[in-house]
């Protein structure tokens, strides 16, 4: 239903007029790789910051239970499932994506190929898989791959981030998730 009601919605109300208001348009030259290849991974690092702590709110116990519980129905990853979400959730979502482009000001066509990345990894997050191929699992050192994601919706609990550890690792809110790996890794052997 969200993408049928509240996405156009969001699209029309919120994010069109947000963007046009910061500088992204659609004429214009195209940028260089090299400026879009930073916009890119500017708005990674906008968009894992603010993620983190909108998603981390989201699981406050006073509001957990009628916005995002609906997103951890689903207890083992489906790639589906990334899309599924609470309305509010939607807008949250939308929120922690449109930041960096609105600061930023970048060219819709940064903005289409960010759009293709932030859903893939979205995606890709809910697969249960590190797909090899993928550049964001390239460097699991940094972002950590579907199996944290898959830990965040088995547990229900920390490993709030989407592209880096960073916010995790600094605020302690991966601390259950090692204590899980390092049972997982007893328990193999």
């Amino acid at each position: 239903m969200n993408h049928v009601f509240a996405q156009p919605l969001i699209a029309w109300f919120l994010a069109y007029p947000l963007l046009t208001s910061c500088g992204v348009s659609v004429d214009g030259p195209l940028p260089t790789l090299q400026t879009a290849g930073l916009h890119i991974l500017l708005c990674i690092l906008f968009e894992d910051f603010s993620f983190y702590w909108l998603h981390r709110g989201l699981h406050h116990r006073l509001i957990y239970k009628y916005i995002h519980k609906q997103h951890h129905e689903f207890k083992a990853n489906v790639s589906i499932c990334s899309q599924y979400a609470h309305p509010v959730e939607d807008l949250s979502n939308a929120l922690a994506f449109l930041l960096g482009p609105a600061v930023l000001g970048v060219h819709c066509s940064t903005f289409l190929m960010w759009t293709a990345i932030r859903i893939g990894e979205s995606c890709d997050a809910h697969t249960g898989y590190a797909l090899p191929f993928l550049p964001w699992n390239w460097v699991l050192s940094i972002q950590g791959g579907a199996d944290r994601h898959e830990y965040h919706h088995s547990h229900n609990i920390g490993s709030y981030g989407s592209y880096t550890k960073f916010w995790d690792w600094l605020c302690g809110t991966d601390k259950a998730y090692y204590r899980w790996k390092q049972q997982q890794a007893v328990k193999a052997e």
